[in-house]
């Protein structure tokens, strides 16, 4: 009888731990909860520790202290969204005791990457990057740290709309460009917007109506500060900028990690003609070397005059090139420069960007 006793006790045992292992609860229960799946909502940061609405705080597993740069970052990208934790499999601790617990783990928002927080932090801040902490990025357990897997956008047009805009100058020539951080780094072309332009320039956003294809008159902004350009006759045509957003943020895009390939269903957005918030799509057509040696993307999307500047995406929403020329007297024979020039650009200026 006693043994039958122990077995029943066992069994309800298990039950409660499949129950609980599959809760994502926002508080602890007296046994303790597991982190893999807790999911609750960032009320603060502070350093590499992020404070939950639950009480519980968590250290992100290979993100260097005492860093004020990812501090501001991750307030930037985390406050009062909803996270998911995940625990690193070789730490001995794998549950949240008490709502007062800092425990170490991954963190992901769902809604929006399946990277995890701390990767996307390093990513940012290269030397904040603690190797030794992570055996989850190299073992099976990886999912939290390296298992991006890109989604394709439903609506890839209102997705670019959001994150594009148009370039104003103040002699009435107009381009296109985009934003690839929160708070304000953009791209475009140098032949739209160069250093001596910058001062009396703004960058107007799109309406958010998804039915309307007009410029936003009260979204326009001033050009704060231009971080690097390159003249189409001594480099790449390309200018990395800040917008003056006066406190906003702004949805951004991702530049892309790999070139796309040939045949590949490419998408681009800008003003053509002065149309503004134009979207167009096509296939890559090929790579090829310009007159200087410069790798180019040709692409057969209709573009004009006005596109300059503008995303070229995949159908992730991922940037994979930029905008620069159309042939006007051939159809569909158009040119963007290649994402890996883009990269290098931002890399040579050392600034954080979605994808870095």
């Amino acid at each position: 009888m006693k043994k039958l006793l122990l077995i029943a006790a066992a069994a309800l045992v298990a039950v409660f731990a499949v129950k609980k292992c599959g809760a994502t609860p926002d508080d602890v229960t007296s046994d303790g909860t597991p982190i893999n799946g807790y999911q609750s909502t960032v009320v603060g940061v502070e350093g590499n520790v992020v404070e939950l609405s639950s009480g519980v705080r968590v250290r992100l597993i290979g993100v260097a202290p005492d860093r004020k740069d990812v501090e501001k970052y991750l307030n930037k990208t985390l406050m009062n969204k909803d996270v998911e934790l995940y625990a690193d499999s070789s730490d001995p601790v794998q549950v949240i005791e008490t709502n007062e617990d800092t425990v170490r783990a991954y963190m992901i928002v769902p809604a929006e990457s399946q990277w995890s927080v701390n990767h996307l932090a390093v990513d940012q801040y290269n030397d904040a990057y603690m190797s030794e902490e992570v055996p989850d990025s190299t073992e099976s357990g990886a999912k939290p740290w390296v298992s991006y897997e890109p989604k394709i956008i439903p609506n890839l047009a209102l997705y670019m709309k959001d994150r594009s805009f148009q370039v104003q100058n103040a002699d009435g020539s107009l381009g296109s460009g985009f934003f690839i951080s929160r708070d304000g780094l953009a791209v475009t072309n140098n032949h739209v917007l160069t250093p001596a332009q910058a001062g009396n320039a703004a960058i107007i956003m799109y309406s958010d109506d998804p039915d309307e294809s007009t410029l936003d008159p009260n979204r326009v902004y001033p050009i704060k500060s231009i971080v690097a350009t390159s003249d189409a006759d001594t480099g790449y045509d390309l200018t990395i900028f800040y917008v003056n957003l006066g406190g906003d943020q702004v949805k951004n895009f991702r530049v892309a990690k790999q070139r796309p390939v040939v045949g590949e269903e490419l998408a681009t957005f800008g003003n053509p003609l002065g149309a503004a918030a134009t979207f167009t799509s096509g296939k890559l057509s090929a790579f090829r070397h310009d007159e200087r040696g410069f790798d180019l993307m040709q692409y057969d999307m209709s573009t004009n005059g006005g596109n300059s500047g503008g995303p070229v995406c995949n159908k992730y929403g991922e940037i994979v090139g930029v905008h620069e020329l159309g042939n006007k007297s051939a159809q569909g024979f158009n040119f963007g420069i290649d994402l890996n020039a883009l990269r290098d650009m931002l890399k040579q200026c050392n600034v954080p960007y979605e994808g870095k």
